[in-house]
């Protein structure tokens, strides 16, 4: 067995994506653990490599249950900041941990801080998405909002850019890891080229400074060998590396990819010191079990999945990628095959993760890689860290060094930027692709999983299908019809998870989009579907006016975008309200704009009703049946929803979408009342809905991200 320490993690991690679904307790994880330790002694290899896994696994999930229970809710906080991404920071307080959204950045990591908080509702979560919310649950760490906070003794950024240094923010960004003052445009080329990982602080940096450690000390040690001390002046070289590497790691605030790095450096120096052979599986493997041993959650964070899966692909593939290299190539040759295939087989590593969470994938990254990676390693990181720590003689010439070197990588990217593309896989879809990237010594094998992972049951049916999505406060539905047409009538609150969802169901097209009306709470989604997906038709009650930004730029876009644009007034078969004849001048509330629209199937119809009040259902008293399913208006408002209204429609189903303790308190409970609780159907409370119908039978289920889709009750499917 070569690599016990890799199958363990590899267990270990596993365990990790259990929890909450297997929690052994600390007794039976020390009882397994010893029976698994009995039978490697008495088995053969394959068995072996089973034992350790299973070891790892029960490690994994016991070491995230034992994890101190989440604080109980309290209004204000006092904490070490640990971590941070964006606005919302991970924070250490006497009674646990507390995951924090701020308004602005948090303070740099190891900061203390003092916060009046409230709640924070966990984020909605779409069919096939990766869910955050588990992070939450995993770090056992209760989601916060900062009404109002202040940093106490912040740790200041060891650093002396100023803010109108060319290119001073990724210059900030590599030698302390706030990201907040890059440039937007240029962090956008950098994804677009596939290099925006060079802005994180990874286990490049910290090589980098591990090599100017183990070089420094290796010059100094000389004197050493030469009096007969070599394996003092190696130890002193294992301490200068690694000392090195962990410096670095404590001034930029330990991120999951340093953590990994600065492992991965000691198991390297621990190996040439005690002059034992070296495997990559194995350090990598030590690096991941350190890693979980220290916070088990990080197992399950993307962080932590594109950190190491990178590092795999790199291990895995490169050998066989450079393996097509004819040997006798020119040595410039053979480092450009060399280079490409690197990234390509780091590409490989973060592959499930990237199509599967941010669905898209560069078309010139191995390019633009092979050009911008040397420039920052050899050039820009370690002139920028000698920069900010020289005295003022010497920094701001390495400092403008450095911004030259960024400066010819941004003409660089420039050249290649050649779009992006963006392929998507839902979770099994990642889990076939993550098997792909392991099986990298049965290449076929692996092909065949990888085509495997973007294969879709077909979208056609016989039935009308209608998704009400889980979009938070706002609302959204997908209208499938038996002859592959597809309507979208709004898009919920600003979010491209809506767009995500639709790759993840393989929708590249949608026939035609109804805006009801242009709130946030409906249009802010439909803004990403209109730039990235192919959209016929657009309807809305009226055209945008110069005040409203975002409508006007999503009205221009989609006549940008070819988009057929139409108003109520020309009049559609399945809008019921406004009439053709109808002057929006007249209304004075923006809610009684809104589109109403009437589908039918068969025995069955739905009443779409957007933001309307009880003025308008008025008007459509005389216009109005009865029907199968009323999307109830406004969310469930008080203002909406008159007795009449609900009395004429009479619904088997009345569905609210509204967010979990949103702040305008939809649904009111009043309305819920007057619709009748059983036939009632939540987002906030069963998720994201489906109905189906055959134009006879009728048939509702929901999904969560604990449940799956599951039918919702008997009493809904029902033959009307």
């Amino acid at each position: 067995m070569r690599i016990p320490f890799a199958w363990i993690a590899l267990g270990a991690i596993i365990g990790s994506w259990m929890w909450p679904g297997w929690c052994p307790n600390p007794t039976e994880t020390t009882i397994g653990t010893l029976l698994m330790s009995v039978l490697v002694l008495f088995s053969t290899p394959r068995l072996m490599t089973v034992c350790l896994m299973v070891s790892g696994f029960l490690l994994g999930t016991t070491a995230v249950g034992i994890q101190a229970d989440p604080p109980q809710r309290q209004q204000h906080i006092f904490g070490t900041v640990l971590e941070r991404s964006g606005r919302t920071a991970r924070v250490r307080t006497p009674s646990g941990n507390v995951f924090i959204r701020m308004a602005n950045t948090p303070p740099s990591v190891g900061s203390e801080i003092t916060a009046w908080v409230k709640p924070r509702q966990p984020r909605p979560v779409l069919p096939g998405a990766w869910n955050p919310n588990t992070t939450n649950q995993r770090f056992k760490a209760s989601p916060l909002t900062a009404i109002r906070w202040a940093p106490i003794g912040e740790i200041p950024q060891r650093s002396s850019i100023s803010h109108h240094h060319p290119f001073g923010g990724v210059l900030l960004a590599l030698t302390t890891g706030e990201r907040s003052r890059i440039d937007d445009d240029l962090k956008q080329l950098m994804r677009r080229t596939g290099t925006v990982h060079l802005l994180s602080i990874s286990g490049l940096h910290v090589g980098m400074i591990a090599a100017f450690g183990a070089g420094l000390s290796w010059i100094l040690t000389r004197p050493l060998v030469l009096f007969g001390r070599p394996r003092l002046a190696r130890f002193l070289i294992f301490v200068g590396s690694t000392g090195a590497a962990c410096s670095y790691g404590q001034l930029v605030g330990w991120p999951v990819s340093t953590q990994r790095a600065a492992w991965m450096v000691a198991a390297v120096g621990l190996s040439t010191l005690f002059e034992r052979r070296p495997h990559a599986w194995q350090f990598l493997g030590i690096a991941a079990l350190a890693v979980i041993l220290n916070e088990p959650a990080q197992a399950g964070s993307l962080s932590f999945m594109l950190s190491f899966g990178a590092v795999a692909g790199l291990i895995g593939w490169v050998p066989f990628l450079t393996s097509w290299i004819p040997p006798d190539a020119p040595r410039m040759v053979r480092w450009i095959a060399s280079s490409l295939g690197a990234t390509t087989a780091a590409m490989m590593g973060t592959a499930p993760v990237s199509l599967w969470v941010f669905q898209e994938i560069s078309l010139s990254s191995p390019l633009a890689n092979l050009v911008v990676v040397p420039i920052f390693a050899g050039l820009v990181v370690p002139a920028a860290l000698m920069g900010v720590h020289l005295p003022q003689e010497g920094r701001d010439v390495l400092l403008a060094i450095a911004a030259s070197g960024i400066d010819v990588a941004y003409q660089w990217l420039k050249i290649c930027d050649w779009g992006t593309i963006y392929p998507a896989i839902g979770p099994f879809g990642a889990l076939l692709l993550g098997t792909a990237v392991l099986l990298y010594s049965r290449p076929k094998w692996a092909l065949c999983l990888a085509v495997l992972s973007f294969v879709r049951s077909p979208q056609f049916t016989s039935h009308l299908e209608i998704i009400f999505p889980d979009v938070g406060q706002g609302s959204s539905a997908l209208i499938s019809w038996p002859n592959g047409t597809r309507w979208l009538i709004d898009g919920g609150p600003s979010s491209h998870s809506l767009l995500h969802w639709l790759r993840r169901k393989g929708i590249r097209k949608i026939d035609t989009v109804f805006l009801t009306h242009p709130d946030n709470d409906h249009l802010g989604g439909l803004i990403p579907i209109v730039n990235a997906m192919s959209v016929d038709h657009l309807w809305s009650p009226r055209r945008p006016l110069p005040t409203e930004k975002h409508f006007h730029d999503f009205w221009l876009r989609a006549a940008q975008q070819d988009v057929k644009l139409h108003l109520s007034t020309e009049g559609h078969p399945n809008i019921l309200y406004p009439p053709p004849d109808w002057n929006h001048g007249d209304v004075k509330e923006d809610n009684d704009m809104s589109l109403v629209l009437l589908v039918e199937h068969g025995k069955h119809r739905f009443l779409f009703t957007g933001d309307i009040s009880r003025k308008v259902e008025n008007q459509l008293m005389e216009t109005v049946q009865q029907a199968t399913l009323v999307q109830v208006p406004h969310h469930g408002s008080i203002s909406s929803s008159s007795m009449n209204f609900v009395n004429k429609t009479q619904p088997l189903i009345a569905l609210i979408q509204a967010g979990k303790a949103n702040r305008f308190g939809h649904p009111h409970p009043t309305i819920v009342h007057r619709w009748n609780p059983k036939k009632v159907l939540r987002t906030d409370k069963y998720g994201s809905i489906r109905i189906r119908s055959d134009g006879d039978q009728l048939h509702a289920d929901h999904w969560t991200p604990k449940t799956g889709w599951a039918s919702v009750t008997k009493q809904f499917s029902h033959r009307r």
